[in-house]
């Protein structure tokens, strides 16, 4: 039962929880855009480079590939609470650019090992229970 002591005082977190853990992780992992705008761009340059800081519009069902696909398909996964999805997607980075989530991950591993841990315990439990008394 040493996987469950870490949970001990908190308990084990959920799928939502750590979904929100996730999101507000995410922004880290997408690369900045360069603000390369110089001095003699048009107004109407201006003008498009401002609107596409506004609104962003992707496809998080597409299978691209690259690590921004990759942190987006993980986001739309913790979107809907779907943190094996989101892992798999995760694990799909390269170790340097998952640095910013690799407590998340750790977390996650931690929290699927006392899972199975108190099951087992379980299924011990039920399995003593069916033996006849000595």
């Amino acid at each position: 039962l040493t996987p469950l002591d870490a949970f001990a005082a908190t308990g084990v977190p959920s799928n939502a929880a750590l979904s929100r853990e996730l999101l507000a992780l995410l922004p880290k992992l997408t690369p900045a855009q360069s603000e390369a705008t110089s001095s003699n761009t048009g107004f109407l340059d201006r003008l498009q480079a401002g609107a596409a800081k506004l609104v962003r519009i992707e496809r998080t069902d597409a299978a691209g590939s690259g690590s921004h696909s990759a942190i987006a398909r993980a986001a739309a996964a913790a979107r809907s609470n779907d943190v094996a999805s989101a892992k798999r997607e995760l694990l799909t980075l390269t170790p340097a650019d998952r640095t910013a989530v690799q407590p998340w991950l750790d977390k996650l591993a931690a929290r699927d090992a006392a899972l199975a841990a108190s099951r087992q315990f379980a299924a011990d439990a039920m399995a003593a229970l069916a033996k006849p008394a000595p």
